[in-house]
């Protein structure tokens, strides 16, 4: 009997463990949903360049995410969709092929550090605030 009720006790903490880490997940992830902006710096041909971003991210369900990113100025300009995964603080998305031409399946990949997401964007550095 004593043998039964460990058991049954093993496995009530296990699936309370389990719970716990589902739902912190889950809410982790929802914090993630909302609206950054960034401004990037850079050069081109031209000179000295800025370029201000503005990055939706809709949805993120099960590690996977959605959304839109829009940039001010230049070929891109506009709505581009964008999905991508979650995973251990870290978001890795690519703007959706087909998007517009030359726009479609450029990376950026962020690192979620408080209110802010940081990384690069096709291979530059970037740093998005959240509103």
């Amino acid at each position: 009997m004593r043998e039964r009720l460990a058991i049954v006790r093993s496995l009530t903490l296990a699936i309370a463990l389990v719970s716990l880490l589902v739902s912190t997940q889950s809410t982790a992830q929802q914090e993630l949903v909302g609206t950054y902006v960034a401004m990037q710096s850079g050069y081109n041909q031209l000179g000295a360049t800025s370029q201000f971003w503005t990055l939706e991210i809709t949805a993120v369900e099960n590690g996977k995410l959605t959304g839109k990113i829009n940039v001010a100025k230049f070929e891109c300009r506009g709505d581009v969709p964008i999905e991508g995964s979650y995973r251990d603080g870290k978001l890795d998305m690519r703007t959706v092929e087909g998007s517009r031409k030359g726009c479609g399946n450029v990376p950026l990949i962020l690192v979620v550090e408080g209110n802010k997401l940081i990384g690069t964007r096709a291979g530059a550095p970037i740093e998005f605030l959240k509103k």
